[in-house]
């Protein structure tokens, strides 16, 4: 009588326990079940846009860095560029070395750095109203046929555009820009016809190497 009390016990306790272990079982979560958070978007840090050598700056850019552009490597070889009514500020070197063919400043920009647009194909520059500093060799070793300064910049030298004037052909300048330089023979005659007309804002013309000007 003992043994089978023993024996029941023994079978009682037993199915207690796998019915207590069934329960813990079921209500542990399941691993496989759970849903991980979506990771949160990274939002892109691209201040631009460059689609075989066309280059367009996106607007909210306040500033191009030194040497952002330039065409050191063989990948960043320009040949345009859109530069945003954002942009205050053109860092030195920003587009050395590429081939753009043309440049608009924008009204926006007060300083361009020293060789910012240096050994390019430009064969026209439009400086914006905004500027009122050019630094050294911004404009250089490039074959410009025209150049339009306005009369924000107050005073400018040569060594801006140095080596780019044997295509001119037009300057378009704003009164009273004092000019300095005398190394270029174009720049140098220029200077001369600009001052001797009373440093006229207008459109200088030049044609079997003499000036000529339309007032405005």
């Amino acid at each position: 009588m003992k043994e089978k009390w023993m024996l029941h016990i023994i079978a009682v306790t037993t199915f207690v326990f796998f019915v207590v272990l069934g329960l813990a079982c079921a209500s542990k979560p399941d691993e496989k079940s759970e849903v991980t958070p979506a990771p949160a978007p990274v939002k892109s840090q691209q201040q631009y846009d460059l689609i075989n050598g066309n280059l367009v700056i996106h607007n909210g850019v306040t500033s191009i860095d030194n040497g952002a552009f330039s065409g050191t490597f063989s990948y960043n070889r320009l040949t345009s560029v859109t530069i945003p009514n954002s942009v205050t500020s053109i860092g030195g070197s920003a587009f050395k070395n590429n081939r753009l063919t043309s440049v608009i400043i924008p009204n926006s920009v007060t300083s361009i750095g020293g060789e910012a647009f240096a050994n390019n194909r430009l064969t026209s520059v439009i400086i914006s109203e905004s500027v009122i500093s050019l630094r050294r060799e911004t404009f250089a070793n490039n074959p410009l046929t025209s150049i339009t300064i306005p009369d924000s910049i107050g005073s400018l030298n040569e060594n801006v555009f140095k080596g780019s004037f044997r295509n001119i052909t037009r300057i378009s300048i704003g009164k009273n820009v004092n000019l300095d330089g005398y190394d270029d023979v174009v720049w140098r005659n220029f200077m001369s016809f600009y001052r001797i007309n009373g440093n006229r804002a207008g459109t200088y013309t030049l044609s079997n190497g003499s000036w000529s000007a339309q007032y405005r």
